[in-house]
């Protein structure tokens, strides 16, 4: 197993959802617990990009790192921003239909809604800022403001899916597997699959999942090391991992 980079890393601030067929003792085999697993890996892609960004941010001063530094948080709010508009758009509804339980998913649309406010101010830092003007602590204190909400948020919603065991396993494994469709068919292969697949740590929960996910064939992670990383090659420096599962140092510390 590759051993863990040493602190700090992609792991803080802001803390790792556990999953649940790991950490919690479970006494279902309901494809519930399945989803749950699943979407607990995809929020901690999130959540390592957030934390290499935020431990980055204050050793990015040089305008070529800068401009490349600017994209990657853009990539990470356009990775996010395409996860959650497809969760409520296609898997959220279908949820509720196969629950028989109409606003059961709303608390967590409201949740999403809850940290907007900051996420874009977030986006507009990343789209707007000219390197000359980039100010590590603004970036921060932007940062602050949304990022506690947004990880509270990614860690109460895999409650919500293991509560989903009443739902018919057969249709709810239905509407998951047309979430991961149209995300992977809808996500742009340049931007949200590099950002992503630098931020899947197989060592995590001692490699219990390594290999696991992101659900593609083994010849993706290549395709996108190789081809998609090449547009924009000068941005996943800031990845906490290497695009194959193996966490590394952050390039931008004190």
């Amino acid at each position: 197993m590759e051993s863990k980079p040493s602190k700090p890393w992609a792991d803080t601030p802001y803390p790792l959802v556990p999953t649940p067929s790991v950490t919690r003792p479970l006494k279902t085999s309901h494809y519930c617990v399945t989803v749950a697993t699943e979407m607990a890996h995809a929020h901690n892609t999130f959540i390592r990009a957030l934390n290499a960004i935020y431990n980055q941010a204050p050793n990015v001063t040089e305008p070529a790192d800068i401009k490349d530094f600017l994209f990657y948080c853009n990539c990470w709010y356009k990775t996010v921003e395409h996860h959650h508009n497809y969760e409520e758009t296609v898997f959220f509804p279908e949820v509720e239909r196969i629950a028989k339980k109409p606003g059961l998913m709303q608390q967590n649309v409201e949740q999403h809604h809850a940290f907007h406010p900051g996420f874009h101010r977030f986006r507009d830092f990343s789209e707007q800022t000219v390197p000359e003007k980039y100010d590590a602590t603004v970036l921060r204190g932007i940062m602050d403001d949304f990022s506690m909400i947004l990880s509270n948020h990614l860690a109460g919603e895999i409650d919500t899916l293991l509560s989903l065991t009443d739902c018919d396993e057969k249709e709810l494994k239905k509407a998951w597997k047309t979430l991961e469709k149209k995300v992977l068919e809808s996500a742009d292969k340049y931007t949200v699959f590099p950002l992503a697949f630098g931020c899947v740590d197989d060592t995590y929960e001692n490699g219990f999942h390594k290999g696991a996910f992101p659900p593609t064939p083994w010849f993706v992670a290549y395709l996108i090391k190789y081809w998609f990383e090449r547009r924009y090659s000068g941005t996943w420096r800031f990845s906490p991992c290497d695009g194959f599962g193996r966490p590394r140092p952050l390039m931008f510390l004190e």
